[in-house]
């Protein structure tokens, strides 16, 4: 899995990526002042770091394989339709790849789920966060992340700017958002 570093909002201590967590952030330890970040966590809020050799294929799976999570946030560099996470580029072209098979709900027809999505992050509502400059920029950002939305059933968040402290030109809003356009409801039935 390459060099991972668990670390949680809550007491910092290494614990078990297994975890079942209801709001994680998944960063990417190159980004700038990630531990200034990390250590302003809300209570609540696990975190794993992925290094620059790997690991982080592993921790999406095991995220989007956690069915009671209810927010998944992203932090990594960010370009206009993808993410990069340590070495790996997340984008629409590899998610499901990535993702563990979950973007295959996106060529499916409502009412055929299959017993493992319906134990998933598909079976409720959630929101997805990407915390990544430009990531929602433009036509490749918006198809980028309504793939994602339709693939997860989440709310997917990205901003369309840069990402960071205002004073080098960034800012903390997330200003493009992608809905799913099935019925979760629809799905489970």
């Amino acid at each position: 899995m390459g060099n991972l570093k668990l670390v949680s909002s809550q007491s910092f201590a290494n614990r078990s990526p297994i975890k079942k967590t209801r709001k994680l952030l998944i960063a990417d330890a190159s980004v700038k002042d990630v531990d200034v970040l990390i250590a302003g966590l809300k209570l609540g809020i696990d975190c794993w770091m992925i290094e620059k050799d790997g690991g982080a294929q592993e921790l999406l799976k095991k995220a989007f394989s956690n069915y009671e999570l209810s927010v998944l946030h992203l932090l990594g560099h960010g370009m206009p339709g993808s993410i990069t996470l340590g070495d790996v580029k997340v984008d629409i072209a590899n998610w499901s790849y990535l993702t563990g098979g979950i973007s295959e709900i996106a060529q499916m027809q409502p009412g055929k789920i299959s017993s493992w999505q319906k134990n998933t992050t598909l079976s409720h509502q959630w929101n997805i966060c990407f915390w990544s400059c430009n990531t929602g920029k433009g036509s490749k950002g918006k198809i980028f992340m309504q793939h994602v939305a339709d693939c997860t059933g989440a709310n997917v968040y990205a901003s369309s700017n840069l990402v960071g402290h205002s004073k080098c030109g960034g800012g903390w809003q997330l200003d493009v958002v992608a809905y799913p356009r099935y019925s979760i409801n629809a799905i489970k039935n």
